[in-house]
């Protein structure tokens, strides 16, 4: 991967296309459209260093924002933005700037496709699974997220068990696993 796509010949077909899948959380198709676009854009290669780095600064943070939208915590969009605005900026290779942008393309889709992972809708599981993202390093239980949403503990424990089939300190300590595995 030593290349990044060009927007100007194909206007904004291919950003819309990546705009598309991290809103859906669809890594395969992201994965698809990266490897198909960025080693056969022969467009990156006489572009100067510095207007590269601004293009994968500009497209960072589309994915962040994009990210966000998809229901992504601010908190984690906006750390993930700022470890790769950290990253780009010490790149000093056209080839180590395609792999960051390869890179943040695809964890920005596996983070909201992270949000699809519990089978319900519930605006409860949803806080609980918001909640618990960007705080890891937290111990985080039952009668912690049933204060935050005002009510009671047992309540807050069944509904979720209905909701997602786990209780949510398996939850937790998944999603804690999760986490370990991706810093990793």
């Amino acid at each position: 991967v030593s290349e990044i796509p060009d927007y100007s010949d194909s206007s904004n077909a291919l950003e819309t296309q990546l705009v598309a899948c991290i809103s859906a959380g669809n890594v395969r198709e992201m994965n698809r459209l990266l490897s198909e676009n960025i080693s056969s854009q022969p467009a990156a290669r006489n572009l100067p260093m510095d207007a590269m780095r601004s293009y994968i600064l500009g497209a960072n943070m589309l994915a962040s924002r994009t990210a966000l939208s998809a229901g992504v915590s601010y908190s984690i969009a906006n750390a993930m933005n700022g470890q790769y605005v950290e990253q780009i900026l010490k790149a000093r290779t056209a080839s180590e700037l395609s792999a960051l942008f390869f890179r943040f393309f695809q964890e920005y889709t596996e983070r909201v496709a992270e949000l699809h992972t519990l089978p319900s809708d519930s605006p409860i599981v949803r806080f609980v699974q918001q909640y618990v993202s960007p705080r890891y390093g937290e111990k985080i239980t039952p009668h912690l997220l049933a204060g935050k949403l005002n009510m009671s503990c047992p309540y807050l424990c069944s509904h979720f068990k209905k909701e997602t089939g786990m209780t949510i300190s398996a939850y937790v300590r998944q999603e804690k696993i999760r986490e370990a595995k991706r810093l990793l």
